[in-house]
């Protein structure tokens, strides 16, 4: 019998063969998390593939984000409501895509939005932001506000949302993420300028985050016990 599974996870794993493409060697999406992999990435190492199961969890967030999206476009609640605005730093070699941007109708201010899903569980425990996704969201903001030359910056906002039932916790990225974030940008520029590597986080063989989810873990850890 054929089966929609089958099929489902046929398309998921072409669609990793092909990765996500980008405009520059920096982007915003991995920028919170660990440079090292993401220098991988950038440079074209291989790494594994993730399993179906993996691969599935990952394309939820996009399927979160499509519904999302077109839920609050509908709202009525924005002058304005941008998806997927692509956003480009070439002085840092830095790119990436903002989940949206939109203009509230009550208080007429422009907000960036990010969106994380989770599930029911993981968000009954959120009690603040996570630091890999206020960098990101800060960065985000950080680049758009140079590129729309506004003098001034457009504020971002973190909303979570439980993939079971879209739950949501929001949270506006408070000022200590933003001079985070530009410190993140400015020492990822300066490893690409002098063409090196970043350092390995500590007890990356032991760490969930975000080492558990790695496709270049083993390649990391290699080098570890080489250079051992």
């Amino acid at each position: 019998m054929n089966r929609i599974e089958d099929a489902m996870n046929s398309a998921l794993r072409a669609k990793q063969e092909v990765g996500r493409p980008s405009k520059a060697f920096w982007r915003g999406s991995l920028m919170g998390g660990c440079l090292r992999a993401h220098w991988y990435d950038s440079t074209g190492v291989q790494g594994q593939t993730f399993d179906d199961g993996t691969l599935r969890l990952f394309e939820r967030g996009h399927i979160v984000s499509d519904t999302v999206n077109k839920l609050l476009s509908e709202s009525g609640m924005f002058n304005s409501f941008e998806m997927e605005v692509p956003i480009f730093y070439p002085l840092y070699d830095f790119a990436g895509n903002i989940d949206a941007v939109v203009n509230w109708k009550n208080g007429g201010y422009t907000e960036i939005l990010e969106y994380k899903s989770v599930r029911q569980r993981a968000l009954g425990y959120l009690k603040d932001v996570k630091p890999e996704h206020a960098i990101q969201a800060a960065l985000y903001s950080i680049v758009y506000t140079i590129q729309a030359v506004s003098p001034i910056r457009v504020p971002a906002r973190v909303v979570y949302f439980a993939a079971d039932d879209l739950e949501t916790r929001e949270f506006p990225i408070g000022e200590e993420w933003y001079e985070r974030a530009w410190r993140v940008l400015n020492v990822a520029k300066r490893f690409k300028e002098d063409d090196r590597i970043p350092p390995r986080l500590p007890g990356a063989s032991e760490r969930k985050y975000p080492c558990g989810y790695c496709k270049f873990k083993a390649v990391c850890l290699g080098e570890e016990r080489t250079n051992g």
